[in-house]
């Protein structure tokens, strides 16, 4: 792409972004605020900060999509999204909506920050701290599921080796949760535990 096609992208990505987002300076009282010079910058990049949030738009997949970060002045994020109380995020599935272009991505998150955002764009924070935890919660899931998936193949193997002690160190923290296959396995490491002792 040649420097000046590059800088035609660059101002078309941000007037998409002034357009879809110029209720943030029409209405709430945000400034569009540029980025400091850097090296290695995203130039598909804008923010809009008012003095208890910033919204941050990023171009992303070589123009292909975009992100929409809302942060508040701790440095915490989350995206609109997040803020539709129905919305439950899953890590690992992908969203049903389905973008095809980064234009519509950034109407999308424009329009559903506008929707479910409103009383945190008034200044009420209670709706950005639910947002927060409801995301803070679907991850920890998420780990807790990865660790059990991780945990009961160790175990597998783990019997496989003849290594009891790790089964059962394995497994014991998911007790209540596995299948009775790995129960099996759990019960027979501690008998070869025991007839050890």
């Amino acid at each position: 792409m040649s420097d000046k096609s590059m800088q035609s992208a660059i101002e078309n990505f941000k007037y998409i972004c002034r357009n879809e987002f110029g209720y943030l300076l029409r209405d709430f009282g945000f400034q569009e605020i540029e980025y400091p010079p850097s090296e290695f910058k995203n130039e598909f990049k804008i923010r809009f900060v008012r003095n208890d949030f910033t919204v941050i738009v990023e171009g992303i997949h070589y123009g292909m999509a975009a992100t929409v970060d809302l942060q508040d002045m701790k440095g915490r994020k989350i995206f609109p999204r997040l803020l539709n109380p129905d919305f439950q995020p899953n890590p690992g599935k992908t969203p049903k909506f389905k973008s095809t272009s980064q234009e519509e991505d950034i109407k999308e998150e424009a329009r559903l920050l506008y929707k479910y955002g409103m009383d945190l764009l008034k200044g009420n924070f209670v709706v950005f701290e639910r947002a927060f935890e409801k995301r803070r919660l679907s991850r920890a899931e998420y780990q807790n599921r990865r660790n059990f998936g991780i945990a009961v193949q160790e175990a597998v193997e783990a019997f496989k080796n003849r290594d009891w002690l790790k089964v059962i160190k394995s497994l014991e923290p998911y007790e209540d949760r596995i299948s009775p296959k790995m129960a099996r396995k759990l019960k027979s490491a501690r008998e070869h535990i025991y007839q050890r002792e």
